[in-house]
């Protein structure tokens, strides 16, 4: 169970729904509907909050959250299921890589003491920055490339 605050919930949580649901749209492919993709950022940021206070270990809630997600996706964005999944699971592997590179960057480079990054809140929140920056840099260079090559959907 993680515990988040106030600040970690607006500052992660929720940029992490617009990320990752941004995530959804590029990896299925879709034009994005900003009506729905706002809506479902903000529900997506309200099921990471949810999914990190629940009782139980990191790898389960990461299933839970890509479910979830997914379904998300599907019933709000109009997504197609296993476009939905595939792309869950593409955003998380994505967001997994971005934090791995966050991480080896503060520890090998800057030699910071990750323990006590990851008990203060603000200062996992300005060391958590630079993964959502790599992940939405990627994603909107991904998603701009396809808008460039016409391989868009309307859903």
């Amino acid at each position: 169970m993680l515990k988040l605050s106030a600040l970690e919930i607006i500052f992660r949580a929720i940029p992490e729904g617009f990320l990752y649901i941004l995530g959804f749209y590029a990896f299925s492919k879709a034009r994005i509907n900003i009506k729905r993709y706002v809506v479902s950022s903000m529900l997506g940021g309200g099921l990471i909050v949810v999914a990190r206070a629940l009782p139980i270990s990191y790898g389960i809630h990461t299933i839970l959250l890509i479910l979830s997600l997914a379904a998300l996706s599907t019933f709000v964005n109009k997504i197609d299921k296993i476009k939905s999944i595939q792309s869950g699971v593409l955003v998380f592997a994505s967001m997994f890589i971005c934090e791995a590179i966050n991480v080896l960057l503060i520890y090998g480079v800057f030699k910071k003491d990750m323990q006590q990054i990851f008990t203060d809140p603000k200062l996992k929140i300005i060391y958590g920055i630079p993964s959502l920056v790599i992940m939405g840099t990627s994603l909107g260079m991904y998603y701009s490339r396809l808008s460039k090559r016409k391989e868009l959907h309307n859903v």
